[in-house]
């Protein structure tokens, strides 16, 4: 049982995916920070978002606390800290 709650526990608590060409981004929700991150690969250039089209991925953790931008991410997209 304790195994099955630190998992899921877990999953909470770091989300992350794709949002660019060569971006990702992770949030950890245990500090509550944004991370994005260039993976080597791709112009590191952010993805658009709209205000009533696609959000950022991000858009739900309203509470984070800080943002880190790694070095390599080119751009920020139109709208991605739009709240």
């Amino acid at each position: 049982m304790f195994l099955l709650c630190m998992l899921i526990c877990t999953a909470v608590l770091a989300e992350g995916g794709n949002c660019g060409d060569g971006l990702e981004w992770n949030y950890d929700g245990s500090t509550k920070t944004l991370t994005i991150s260039y993976t080597g690969t791709g112009s590191g250039i952010m993805t658009n978002y709209g205000v009533n089209e696609e959000t950022s991925p991000w858009r739900d953790f309203r509470g984070m606390r800080s943002v880190q931008i790694n070095e390599g991410v080119t751009s920020i997209g139109a709208y991605a800290f739009y709240t």
